[in-house]
């Protein structure tokens, strides 16, 4: 509805203007009238119209300089102005405040409603307009993540448009045409939920560490990895990196629950010289083909020429010091890491580094999975950056002669206990809207974590022992020939009746109606 509001100091003018102009089906309301200026101007700055009316000549405040201090007040109000003198002063200062019309009394009706005729049209016009762009502006905004990882990806193909700046400006990327990284990393499982929670991950651990950042994507299929872009700064070099890399890694496995390879490209100019170094993350993540999943691979590790020595010279020992751990044989232990001492003398410290970066990553993986406080990162990451082996395999062995301590709650059956809570939970709360992510949520682990944990002890996911659960309480339910099938469906979580019957009849061969007239009054053994 278009608002208005009329100022005329003249009673019977007033009255005219009132009731001889239909506003109504001008798709009008009038909402105030005034009869001097300054009375008009505080209506105008209370009530916000979208019209306003006045006489020229007026008490208090003329209809000039009300035209005036209303339009700073509300610069989208149209303005007609009446006067009884054909004044040319009066029209020019009228046409500077950009007044929509100014008509001479006496004032028919006829006259003022076509001019109000004309103003609904323009301003219907303009909030048609106004909304469109709103409706785009939004619909932009919320594409806009996407948008500038496609834009960001052109340029990973050699796309680079003469206005970057402005286009850097408008997708809020703050990475400068100075040195970048390239990273590009792959989950374990690999779907739109991992895929979602490992940007966020990224996302969170760049802000924290101050690093700008932007994504960049590579394709549309599922399979491929996650790109990101960051700055290299004074203070970066090969370790530190990697170190930055392995950081990133292990906190995506605390906050996600999931493993994730990592593959660092080379550094690069700038923009121009950014798609060789997505190239080079890339080709470090295959690797992983090699040398297993779920750790931090650097291209200038892989392409130092030392993989004429296979890696499995060395991760052969690992499950037998493993092994060794959690007996607490420190014996073994002793002669196990002499011989991956040994083995070690021919292999660069870069592949040294990423080949115990995994030995590490299995033991802190199983400290997490029993629960023991890995919040402090430093003293798997500090093995990471000693510079001798001596060092490097003395601390290990600390680390793994500590382990069976540390994992005593996981060996005697941490797993079955969570495997038993998930299922008293879904016991008690089988009828309600349970999701996996609240039945972990109250288990205090990730929905990740508890999918795979339940499905390794009992041989079954989660949801189809949910759904197990509430067909067995259906069956019992329905016993009962005075429950309705709309009623034992409720009982046992479901809103829809139609696939409740459909699934009923899966389990039990029959619907819930046919099932309930033969077991009517019956116990079920």
């Amino acid at each position: 509805m278009i608002t208005v509001v009329i100022a005329e100091d003249e009673a019977l003018e007033m009255r005219s203007l009132e009731e001889d102009i239909d506003y109504t089906s001008l798709g009008m309301q009038l909402i105030g009238k005034a009869y001097n200026g300054s009375g008009a101007l505080e209506l105008v700055e209370t009530l916000q119209p979208d019209i306003l009316i006045t006489d020229i000549v007026m008490p208090k405040l003329s209809g000039l300089e009300l035209t005036k201090r209303a339009k700073q007040l509300c610069p989208n109000i149209r303005i007609i102005l009446v006067s009884g003198h054909q004044r040319f002063d009066y029209a020019t200062t009228a046409i500077d405040y950009g007044v929509e019309a100014y008509l001479i009394k006496p004032l028919f009706p006829e006259t003022l409603y076509q001019v109000l005729s004309n103003i609904a049209v323009r301003i219907r016009e303009n909030n048609r307009r106004l909304a469109s762009e709103k409706f785009y502006t939004e619909a932009i905004q919320t594409q806009l993540p996407l948008l500038r990882e496609l834009f960001v990806s052109s340029l990973m193909e050699g796309k680079h448009p003469s206005d970057i700046q402005k286009r850097f400006d408008y997708y809020g990327i703050t990475l400068a045409d100075a040195p970048l990284y390239a990273l590009c990393l792959l989950p374990e499982e690999k779907n739109d939920i991992t895929m979602f929670t490992l940007r966020n991950c990224v996302s969170a651990f760049f802000q924290t560490n101050g690093r700008n950042y932007c994504f960049a994507t590579l394709t549309r299929i599922q399979n491929e990895p996650l790109c990101v872009l960051f700055q290299h700064t004074d203070g970066d070099d090969q370790s530190s990196i990697f170190t930055l890399a392995e950081q990133l890694r292990i906190a995506i496995f605390t906050d996600g629950g999931f493993n994730t390879t990592i593959g660092i490209g080379s550094l690069s100019s700038g923009w121009d010289g950014a798609p060789v170094s997505v190239s080079h993350a890339r080709r470090a993540l295959e690797y992983r083909f090699y040398l297993g999943s779920g750790q931090v691979i650097a291209f200038q590790d892989i392409t130092s020429g030392e993989y004429t020595n296979s890696p499995q010279n060395l991760r052969r020992l690992f499950v037998p010091l493993l092994d060794a751990a959690d007996k607490g044989d420190s014996a073994e232990l002793d002669r196990l890491c002499d011989e991956l001492y040994q083995e070690s003398a021919s292999f660069s410290p870069e592949l040294l580094r990423i080949l115990f970066s995994e030995l590490i990553s299995r033991i802190f993986s199983s400290h997490y999975e029993a629960g023991v406080d890995t919040s402090n990162l430093t003293r798997y990451l500090d093995i990471l950056t000693f510079e001798t082996l001596d060092e490097l395999i003395n601390q290990l062995k600390k680390e793994l002669l500590n382990k069976k301590e540390n994992l005593d709650n996981y060996i005697t059956g941490r797993e079955h206990w969570l495997v038993k809570k998930i299922t008293e939970e879904i016991d008690i709360h089988y009828a309600e809207n349970l999701t996996i992510e609240e039945i972990a949520k109250r288990v205090y682990i990730s929905s990740g974590y508890a999918i795979r944990l339940f499905r390794k002890h009992t041989g079954e996911t989660i949801n189809s022992y949910i759904i197990r659960t509430r067909m067995a309480a259906a069956a019992e339910i329905l016993k009962n020939p005075s429950v309705s099938i709309n009623e034992a469906a409720a009982q046992t979580g479901y809103t829809n009746v139609a696939y409740f019957s459909s699934t009923f009849r899966k389990y039990y061969n029959h619907t819930p109606r046919e099932w309930r007239d033969m077991h009517a009054g019956k116990n079920i053994v």
